[in-house]
């Protein structure tokens, strides 16, 4: 009950997304609960865990900040909002990487692929992953 965590005398009701989705294999590593949550509801796109969450009273669930929207409030951890400076600071802790992979090197693959890391790490790719809701990582 959403009372004894200090919030109205309400149910918990916990939407996720179905087994095997890497959205909750992501999330149920990170928080550590794998085999361990008891969902009300598993449904097959983050979108429908949105729309499930913000009609659903007492409803709880995940998705990604890409997708957050005002229907649903993001859920503060240890007092921090769930925002691209905070994700890039490292200060919310709830976050996880996209990463691309090759065997090998870069500069061992076919001409398509090296045009493709090209693209990616150009200003215009960095263009498009921002405007599909993606935090660009501070270089180091």
């Amino acid at each position: 009950n959403w009372k004894d965590l200090g919030g109205p005398d309400e149910q918990i009701v916990v939407i996720g997304r179905e087994a095997g989705s890497g959205t909750r294999d992501a999330f149920e590593e990170l928080m550590d609960v794998k085999d361990s949550c008891k969902y009300a509801q598993e449904l097959d796109s983050t979108g429908a865990v949105l729309a499930k969450v913000a009609a659903t009273p007492g409803a709880v669930g995940y998705v990604s900040l890409d997708v957050l929207d005002d229907t649903v409030n993001g859920l503060k951890i240890n007092s921090v909002e769930p925002t691209e400076d905070n994700i890039l600071a490292g200060d919310y802790v709830l976050q996880r990487p996209f990463v691309m992979a090759t065997k090998g090197e870069i500069s061992e693959q076919s001409k398509q692929v090296q045009a493709y890391f090209d693209f990616i790490n150009s200003a215009d790719g960095q263009n498009v992953i921002k405007s599909v809701g993606l935090i660009i990582p501070n270089s180091k």
